[in-house]
């Protein structure tokens, strides 16, 4: 699901990301932020967005929802929901919407 948030706020967006529980997993590349917010105490399933600046107002979010481990080597491939019509990851993105405004 990917979707664009205004950035109202003068905070750090990673900083406000970490109040929905998200931890960066790895750093910057390409621009991009690297987050994950488990659902349980094992690591999967778990919410994973990409967050990059779109400019200095703006953020393009690309969210999805890990459902296990990669299983492909050292391949990123892995069972990802993305689908907009997912509960879970619109009641996701409506929170992530609302830290930004």
């Amino acid at each position: 699901m990917k979707f664009i948030v205004a950035n109202r706020t003068k905070e750090n967006p990673v900083q406000l990301l970490r109040t929905l529980g998200y931890i960066a997993i790895n750093k910057e590349s390409y621009g991009e932020f690297n987050l994950v917010k488990q659902l349980a105490k094992n690591s999967f399933p778990r919410f994973h967005l990409f967050l990059k600046e779109v400019n200095d107002k703006s953020f393009s979010v690309n969210l999805h929802l890990d459902q296990k481990k990669p299983s492909y080597g050292k391949q990123t491939a892995h069972s990802g929901e993305y689908e907009q019509d997912n509960p879970l990851l619109e009641e996701e993105a409506g929170a992530i919407r609302q830290l930004f405004y």
